[in-house]
């Protein structure tokens, strides 16, 4: 972070429309927006460790994401992107393309709000693998909202991990949901 302060090391442009895809108000310019953000995700990091496929990558306008992390990722660098996330980006993928190709399909706030947290994990695992200083050890972690029947309210359960990052104050748990926005900051 201190070197994309300094301006050493360049905010990958997959976070950036990440987070600027929060900001669609169209639900289904808002999912194809936050597949793209990983699409071109993976074509930065295959890009910057091997160069050589990167320039390949470049020409496609929809890299094959799911092989690219999968049997490919394997290959070059001998370990294995994690299946069950790999597994729901590719209905994610699926989605997506009922979209593009169906105009008529629309997608509900929980596939919205599914879609951006495996792209987040996909691109934190890959920013992890980088070492590009942007990797995030508290993203990988899950926190689900249990109602309180007696008041109607929601209580959020995070990981043991989070629970304990949340009591040291080195984070704290901050969330906006409203009829307008599913996804903000």
């Amino acid at each position: 972070m201190i070197s994309h302060i300094n301006g050493k090391n360049e905010l990958p442009l997959a976070l950036i429309l990440l987070k600027r895809s929060k900001l669609i108000h169209d639900e289904r310019s808002k999912f194809v927006s936050i597949i793209t953000a990983c699409e071109i995700g993976v074509k930065e990091f295959y890009s910057k460790k091997i160069p050589e496929l990167g320039l390949l990558l470049d020409e496609m306008t929809s890299p094959p994401v799911v092989k690219l992390l999968g049997s490919l990722f394997k290959k070059y660098f001998e370990e294995t992107f994690p299946k069950e996330l790999r597994s729901k980006l590719e209905k994610m993928i699926e989605i997506r393309n009922s979209i593009v190709h169906r105009s008529a399909i629309k997608p509900t706030h929980t596939e919205l709000l599914s879609c951006y947290v495996v792209v987040l994990k996909t691109l934190n695992f890959l920013n992890k693998k980088s070492d590009n200083g942007f990797y995030n050890e508290y993203y990988d972690e899950e926190v689900s909202f249990e109602p309180i029947e007696s008041t109607g309210q929601l209580q959020i359960n995070g990981s043991d991990k989070l629970n304990k990052a949340v009591e040291e104050g080195k984070i704290i748990y901050g969330f906006d949901i409203n009829s307008e926005y599913i996804i903000n900051d």
